[in-house]
């Protein structure tokens, strides 16, 4: 079965974070964003939560392939961080906080 929901796009408060072999990162997601949609630039891994730091056992996903990771309801309280680290060379992770249409 194949679940879709409708979402738009927060306009102006992406980011993208630069990684290497350090785990690097963000800021805080919006309060109220209740998605994001997240790709890289290299084939990456990465992790998510209020103090989060990437390793290599973490969440991987290759170059260009976007993500969505829906938050649970009142889980996004201006505390989401996202940090990434490369897997083989050093890229930039894309994170596009996103929120359901009122």
């Amino acid at each position: 079965m194949i679940s879709a929901f409708c979402v738009s796009h927060q306009a102006g408060n992406g980011q993208v974070l630069a990684y290497t072999t350090h785990a690097e990162t963000t800021v805080p997601m919006p309060i109220g964003a209740s998605s994001v949609m997240v790709w890289a630039t290299t084939a990456a891994y990465f992790t998510w939560g209020s103090a989060p730091v990437a390793t290599n056992t973490g969440f991987a996903i290759p170059a260009n392939f976007p993500v969505v990771i829906r938050f649970q309801p009142g889980e996004n309280q201006g505390n989401i961080l996202f940090s990434a680290l490369q897997e083989t060379s050093g890229g930039n992770l894309h994170i596009v906080p996103l929120a359901e249409p009122h």
